[in-house]
């Protein structure tokens, strides 16, 4: 099957659009997406440690968490 590789920017609502070569016009596609710098997809170390990374990230001094009040009380089983 013939296919083309295109670069292309993900605008900051999430949206992607493509312009595909005539070849392609008024026919299905299947289209795969891959991000270079998002290996941790797949890597479950790296995703750790993109998480762990994240830890302190919010700069804003007024960001607090607020209070997560009582557990419900529940009979013992």
């Amino acid at each position: 099957m013939p296919g083309v590789l295109l670069h292309c920017h993900v605008n900051p609502d999430g949206e992607l659009k493509l312009k595909l070569p005539a070849v392609f016009a008024d026919a299905e596609v299947d289209v795969a997406v891959s991000a270079p710098n998002a290996r941790y997809l797949h890597d479950p170390i790296a995703w750790r440690k993109a998480v762990l990374a994240t830890a302190g990230s919010i700069p804003d001094p007024s960001f607090r968490r607020h209070e997560q009040g009582a557990y419900e009380k529940r009979e013992p089983f």
